[in-house]
């Protein structure tokens, strides 16, 4: 990496890399390789919080301009006899878009330095440690046509054997997320989501949508970021905004350890605010999953429990915090 940093290297190419290159190298990076569309790109719905994020680590609050905005959004879950509307407010935007609007506010090389002294790891294939699953939920996305005019609208149902998400995407295109067994078995149980339906694409082939988490997060030289690090469940949404405070906290890390702090301590740190992360997402997801006592969703509870026994004995080994975070900077305590 070139700029304020050059013994730095970031790996991958995702919005945590994005983000840790604009906030490391005021503008000047060496990235893994250029960002190219993927056949079917995920649909993103960004909530304001996240979308406030990403505008405070570009430094533009117009960066998101132009997007379509989602207002509505109706959920059927569990025991429901009747959907529920309510206000929503997220941007609609394909991954594909984001990362092109993020990439253009950092020049990037296509050839990162041999050797550097530190690594921000945000790329699985060149993560160097183990990932622990919990769960085995897998996803299929689709492009669907709508059936009426509905572009500021996104749907969440709960069926027998997984769930639905539809969020439109124009004024008659949508995309669809379908978690759990295959999309038509699901579809063929909606009560809500199917009836928003004119007609469907192929699916994407399946790719897994349960909580992971490096293990460790952390070591000589390197830090995991973004999904290097961990994933999360789309049924909470907190994909993006997670990259996003990943990538500012591994940026800040390192900026502190150059500048002097005990590396131990600030790692320590680091592995402690992810794992915690980590936990309050889970217990998240067990909102969403504890709703029915069907055996899929007894499946997905229990492997939460398992991921939450897990990370609850993972930070019973750390102390009390010895840093905070004021800003895009790492501050010592006391």
């Amino acid at each position: 990496m070139a700029g304020l940093y050059p013994a730095l290297t970031i790996r991958g190419s995702g919005i945590a890399a994005c983000c840790a290159a604009r906030l490391l190298s005021a503008g000047t990076v060496r990235a893994d390789a250029p960002v190219t569309p993927a056949a079917m790109s995920p649909v993103l719905l960004i909530n304001p919080a996240s979308v406030q994020l990403l505008c405070d680590v570009v430094g533009s609050a117009g960066f998101l301009a132009g997007l379509p905005l989602v207002t509505r959004r109706v959920v059927l879950w569990g025991d429901s006899a009747a959907p529920l509307a309510m206000d929503h407010r997220g941007l609609v935007v394909e991954e594909h878009e984001l990362l092109r609007r993020l990439w253009s506010t950092v020049s990037a090389s296509s050839a990162p330095p041999d050797s550097s002294e530190w690594s921000i790891i945000s790329s699985l294939t060149a993560a160097p440690s183990r990932q622990m699953a919990f769960g085995n939920r897998s996803a299929t996305a689709a492009r669907v046509e709508l059936t009426t005019h509905r572009s500021e609208t996104c749907w969440i149902e709960s069926v027998e054997a997984g769930w639905l998400f539809l969020v439109a995407n124009g004024a008659t295109g949508g995309s669809l997320l379908a978690v759990g067994g295959s999309l038509d078995s699901l579809l063929a149980g909606s009560r809500l989501v199917a009836g928003q339906i004119q007609s469907c694409s192929a699916a994407s082939s399946l790719f897994p949508v349960h909580p992971r988490i490096a293990s460790p997060l952390c070591g000589s030289g390197w830090l995991a970021c973004g999904s290097a690090a961990m994933a999360f469940d789309p049924i909470c949404g907190e994909g993006v905004g997670h990259a996003v405070r990943e990538a500012i906290l591994a940026s800040a890390c390192l900026r502190a350890i150059l500048q002097g702090a005990n590396a131990a301590e600030v790692l320590a740190h680091y592995s402690a605010r992810l794992l915690a992360g980590f936990s309050r997402h889970l217990e998240n997801c067990k909102g969403f999953y504890q709703t029915s006592d069907l055996p899929w969703w007894r499946e997905q509870m229990a492997s939460l429990d398992a991921g939450s026994a897990w990370v609850h004995d993972q930070l019973s080994s750390f102390g009390n915090p010895r840093f905070r975070l004021s800003g895009f900077d790492l501050e010592a305590l006391g």
